[in-house]
């Protein structure tokens, strides 16, 4: 579910950048919507992943922890790319996207192969 809601908000940036500018605003609320789906199956892998109750409460942190510095990165690195208009934004957007998803393919692809 993470790779996939990754893949759909690749997508769904892309889709938001060739819709006209006057119907943007309905494709954003959709794609905001989109953008949720990856973090959500992050914390839902949680369990999926640990056992042990200890294990679970570090994951959550952990995750936690990596959104506040996504957080405090993001915004000097976004208000740089806005030099490049809307559409630069929304491509690294995307961009970043396909690496998440690469890389939640690559952890589980490991894990299968753990097992």
């Amino acid at each position: 579910v993470a790779a996939w809601g990754y893949l759909l908000s690749a997508a769904a940036l892309v889709a938001l950048i060739v819709t006209p500018e006057a119907l943007r605003g309905v494709v954003a609320l959709p794609v905001m919507a989109i953008l949720g789906i990856a973090p959500g199956a992050a914390f839902a892998n949680v369990t999926a992943l640990n056992d042990e109750a200890g294990d679970q409460a570090k994951a959550n942190g952990a995750i936690a922890q990596l959104g506040n510095v996504g957080t405090a990165l993001s915004v000097p690195i976004f208000a740089g790319m806005l030099a490049f208009g809307l559409a630069g934004l929304v491509a690294l957007g995307a961009f970043l996207s396909v690496l998440a998803a690469l890389a939640v393919w690559l952890i589980h692809r490991n894990l299968d192969q753990s097992t």
